[in-house]
């Protein structure tokens, strides 16, 4: 599974599984890009098998 980042129009951000299942909300895409971040590297099980991508 993996993250995606999604910018709002409001500058917001929604970090969301592959499936598109919202997981949080951001007040700006650097607070997302930062808790996606911290979220892979205190899971390091997870690490190798996950990655935060940008949505477009």
């Amino acid at each position: 599974m993996n993250l995606y980042i999604k910018e709002m129009m409001d500058n917001s951000a929604l970090l969301m599984t592959d499936h598109g299942s919202v997981i949080a909300t951001f007040g700006s895409i650097d607070d997302a890009v930062q808790e996606c971040t911290d979220w892979l590297h205190a899971n390091d099980c997870y690490a190798d098998h996950m990655e935060c991508y940008f949505m477009e």
